[in-house]
């Protein structure tokens, strides 16, 4: 469970499923850095910012999260703009307090951390920055409705890319395991070969 991309290799009958899940995404990281419509507002920096980091936060689950960890180019293409557009503004002067605490999760998706590493770890730094974000969202009266539209846009494909790379993970994990249920199942398939000669 902790092997990146490969570990359905390991169940009987699986090879061929872990190909199926890099698949897709291929049009994550396209190039859009949204400007904002609150200009130079802190709660709307704010409102941006907590999008970027939630946007970040449901990316790493979907990679780390099931059964094995999966590589997706696209995916990490999302992830890596994602963490761009959230660490242009966190050099905003305006939230230098925020940026002294940020820490990016992993350089990129492809950098072989593993599901352990995303469950003892990773995933108490960015829970903690997004506490961190939330609390000053609350106290500076930011919401969603002072994100500007092409932040709205953006959120909404990115959240198609990872139900894509969802679904298509959920679909190929279940193949492996029925593939390694069926293995288990086929008469004498677990028993060592009769010696012929005795």
């Amino acid at each position: 469970m902790s092997a990146p991309s490969d570990a359905a290799a390991a169940l009987p009958g699986a090879a061929p499923c872990a190909a199926e899940i890099g698949k897709g995404g291929g049009d994550a990281g396209a190039g859009r850095i949204p400007q904002g419509g609150g200009g130079d507002d802190y709660a709307a920096k704010l409102a941006r910012l907590r999008m970027y980091w939630r946007l970040l936060a449901r990316i790493l689950e979907a990679h780390y999260g099931g059964l094995f960890v999966t590589n997706n180019a696209g995916l990490n293409a999302e992830y890596l703009q994602v963490c761009l557009d959230a660490e242009r503004l966190l050099g905003d002067p305006s939230l230098a307090d925020l940026q002294a605490s940020y820490e990016r999760p992993v350089d990129s998706l492809l950098s072989g951390a593993d599901d352990a590493d995303w469950n003892h770890g990773i995933r108490q730094r960015c829970d903690r920055l997004l506490r961190d974000i939330e609390r000053r969202v609350v106290l500076a009266n930011a919401d969603d409705g002072l994100l500007a539209d092409d932040d709205l846009e953006y959120r909404l494909r990115v959240t198609g890319l990872l139900d894509r790379h969802m679904s298509s993970k959920d679909a190929a994990e279940r193949a492996c395991l029925d593939a390694a249920r069926a293995a288990m199942e086929e008469p004498g398939g677990d028993a060592p070969a009769a010696d012929p000669s005795g």
